[in-house]
């Protein structure tokens, strides 16, 4: 259970945010799973692989996008 009292500075959103003013049901998915961890600054610490696994199940597999010239190639 969480409420809907979301951490602010200058009366804006101080981590997640949505450009539409009115639309804030990120920030509450965002703190229910703070809550879940313990904290905000557990979420700054964790892994994104870890949050993707969590959020859809899926398993995150890296993959490399750089294009690495062998010295052969032309």
């Amino acid at each position: 259970v969480i409420d809907d009292r979301l951490p602010t500075r200058n009366g804006k959103l101080i981590y997640l945010r949505s450009v539409e003013k009115n639309v804030f049901w990120g920030a509450l998915l965002e703190k229910a799973y703070a809550k879940l961890h313990g904290s905000y600054k557990s979420l700054e610490e964790g892994s994104t692989n870890d949050a993707a696994v969590d959020f859809n199940g899926g398993i995150p597999e890296a993959i490399d996008l750089t294009c690495k010239k062998e010295e052969n190639d032309f």
